[in-house]
């Protein structure tokens, strides 16, 4: 299974639609967040747009620059995990992608900045949302937009930015694959310990992500940082 991941497009459909080749090749396009730059319904539907007739299957949550009328447009089109679980079968595989919105409260400035407590509940939702949920799915995705602490992708100024909330459930469910955007600068791909942590970087500068997972979903995924030419 070939799985796209990209966070931070921040309203660069130029970069989407430089990307579509790969979209195109990919099973499972991952999104995690910020699609827009403060924008609403319009900008996402023109995001979708870029998108459209592709045959990869998606996923997206939204980020904390994306409006509620952004948001909503992702649940309306029926692409949002955030709270929500979605199962897609790719190949002879299935995958179970869980997810929640947002960026962790820091100065209120941004319309989607939610406590850390707020953040696992609604990932909480999406795991009792999951069908015949037993405490795993094997493989499990978790797609957020804000980083668990003390992982590989919440690194800024030498310091952990991610959730506490977050890395927790990480630790009791150990997913196969996480991905997550927001933080800029901390582009990486590393194992949390039996958990591949992905930050793709920001699409807005060209940089994304594809993980390469087994039908059956038994060994552990690979992932490879990309980045897009100039455009």
């Amino acid at each position: 299974m070939r799985i796209l991941c990209i966070a931070d497009i921040h309203g660069k459909l130029d970069r989407l639609e430089q990307l579509r080749p790969q979209i195109d090749l990919a099973d499972l396009l991952l999104v995690a967040g910020d699609l827009t730059e403060f924008g609403g319904r319009e900008e996402v539907d023109s995001f979708l747009e870029v998108l459209k007739g592709s045959p990869a299957k998606m996923a997206m949550v939204g980020g904390n620059c994306d409006r509620p009328g952004a948001r909503k447009g992702l649940l309306d089109q029926g692409f949002s995990v955030d709270g929500l679980a979605r199962s897609f079968s790719l190949g002879e595989g299935t995958v179970t992608v869980v997810g929640s919105g947002g960026g962790l409260l820091h100065t209120g400035l941004t319309p989607y900045e939610r406590r850390d407590g707020d953040l696992a509940a609604a990932l909480e939702a999406g795991f009792h949302d999951m069908v015949g949920f037993a405490g795993k799915a094997s493989p499990l995705i978790v797609l957020t937009h804000n980083p668990p602490w003390g992982s590989c992708a919440d690194l800024r100024h030498g310091g952990h930015t991610g959730s506490r909330a977050f890395r927790n459930l990480l630790d009791a469910l150990a997913p196969m694959l996480w991905v997550s955007g927001h933080i800029h600068e901390s582009r990486a791909a590393d194992l949390c310990d039996s958990t591949l942590v992905v930050n793709p970087g920001p699409l807005r500068e060209g940089y994304f992500a594809l993980v390469h997972l087994d039908e059956e979903g038994k060994k552990l995924p690979a992932a490879e940082l990309l980045v897009l030419p100039p455009c």
